[in-house]
């Protein structure tokens, strides 16, 4: 169900879950200010475990990873930034990061299944968002995720679930109804 959630809560709620982690690789993360956002809590949850139990998993040996989390609003919604100081990746392998099962390092140097990633890219479309990987080999990840501001959601779920569905059942066509009386 989407709700609004305050993304400060959700990252602070992630950081929590991996304090042991953090404890064991000395690691830092730092979060500036985070959007609230229409969205399903669990889901947003998700993304950010993802996201920062990797930054933390594929760090450098001998450094300490530091996670910055940053969010900014543009016109088109809100950007939100995941980088670390971890090992990163060869630039060409941005998009394959994000397919199911398709790994960069072998199971025996990481733990996973590969499907992270893969899973976070699936919510963000859900939440009619998208993700994508900038990265430097040795230096740096960045994910940039995108997603709607409030009133966008409500109107571009309307339109997906309502205006596009020929047979729309009660449960979608209420979430819109709420929604514009959320926003109104």
């Amino acid at each position: 169900e989407f709700v609004r959630v305050d993304l400060n809560e959700i990252v602070r709620g992630v950081i929590s879950d991996l304090e042991v982690r953090l404890e064991q690789t000395e690691g830092r993360i730092k979060v500036g200010n985070l959007p609230t956002v229409l969205a399903d809590p669990m889901q947003m949850r998700q993304v950010f475990q993802n996201l920062i139990g990797n930054a933390l998993k594929f760090k450098k040996s001998g450094v300490p990873p530091v996670v910055q989390v940053a969010a900014k609003l543009g016109k088109n919604g809100h950007t939100i930034v995941v980088q670390d100081n971890g090992i990163g990746f060869e630039q060409e392998y941005a998009e394959r990061v994000f397919e199911i099962f398709k790994r960069l390092h072998g199971r025996s140097e990481y733990e996973g299944t590969g499907m992270g990633l893969a899973i976070v890219k699936k919510i963000l479309e859900r939440h009619v968002g998208g993700i994508r990987a900038e990265s430097e080999k040795g230096k740096v990840s960045r994910f940039i995720l995108t997603l709607a501001n409030h009133r966008d959601s409500a109107e571009m779920i309307k339109k997906t679930f309502v205006e596009d569905t020929p047979r729309v059942d009660n449960q979608r066509q209420a979430l819109a109804t709420e929604m514009e009386k959320e926003l109104a």
